[in-house]
């Protein structure tokens, strides 16, 4: 009878044992994955999250492809010929919907690139990297959020205004179209005091800040804030016009 006792101690010890082991086994962190937590840590982290706030520019909701139908399409240099009529009346004007995956895609890739951005800002101020670098990476980070909300504000009217990272929502208050374009003035001159004269290729500018900025004014008929900022473009001599009409567009 001891025998079996000491024997049935012996197995329940075990199977305990055996299922900590187990609970350890399953909070293992996984080294292949980035967290927030393991995360921006670097100076190679910085410039990650910043590549990765550019690369939403190439999204289907960006510049890679939707927002073109939203933009140059409905304007007097485009017209679509799309056989897809809920897409072609779009264009048109005719009608919106949110269940358009055109419309739908826009909306959601204009916030994944906010959203990156968000984290830019949040996190690189604590990195302890060169100081030159980490300004710039933030200075880029707000002239990107600056030019996503001002897609979205353009298209959109009265959009969430999210400005620090978020966890999964499924509703957000809505703010103003004038608190919208606020925010982007905001960013775009947060952008132009630090952002440099000259980056590396793909990588947002001063001029570009100014430029995207200048176009906000002339959105609210501010005429001499736009023109300011177009004359400074003009008369820092970096640009030129192209030699063809047509590189415009290309």
């Amino acid at each position: 009878m001891k025998f079996y006792k000491r024997t049935t101690v012996a197995l329940f010890a075990a199977l305990a044992l055996a299922t900590s082991c187990q609970k350890d086994l399953l909070d293992k962190v996984n080294p292949n994955q980035p967290t927030v937590e393991n995360f921006w840590k670097t100076a190679a982290d910085a410039q990650a999250g910043v590549t990765a706030a550019y690369s939403a520019l190439q999204f289907p909701g960006t510049y890679a492809r939707w927002i073109h139908f939203a933009t140059d399409i409905r304007s007097d240099e485009g017209y679509s010929l799309s056989p897809w009529t809920d897409l072609a009346n779009s264009t048109r004007f005719v009608q919106l919907d949110y269940d358009l995956e055109p419309i739908r895609v826009m909306w959601e890739d204009h916030y994944r690139g906010v959203f990156r951005c968000n984290q830019i800002l949040a996190n690189v101020p604590t990195i302890q990297m060169d100081a030159t670098l980490q300004k710039t990476a933030l200075a880029e980070a707000h002239f990107l959020r600056g030019l996503y909300y001002f897609n979205l504000v353009t298209h959109f009217g009265n959009v969430p205004l999210l400005l620090d990272p978020s966890t999964v929502r499924t509703t957000a208050p809505q703010a103003t179209r004038a608190q919208g374009m606020d925010q982007v003035i905001s960013d775009l001159q947060a952008a132009i005091a630090d952002l440099p004269a000259s980056n590396g290729v793909g990588h947002a500018t001063k001029g570009s800040a100014q430029a995207i900025l200048g176009r906000v004014y002339m959105q609210q008929h501010k005429w001499a804030e736009a023109s300011a900022l177009f004359t400074s473009i003009i008369s820092s001599g970096k640009y030129s016009l192209v030699s063809s009409y047509l590189d415009n567009f290309t």
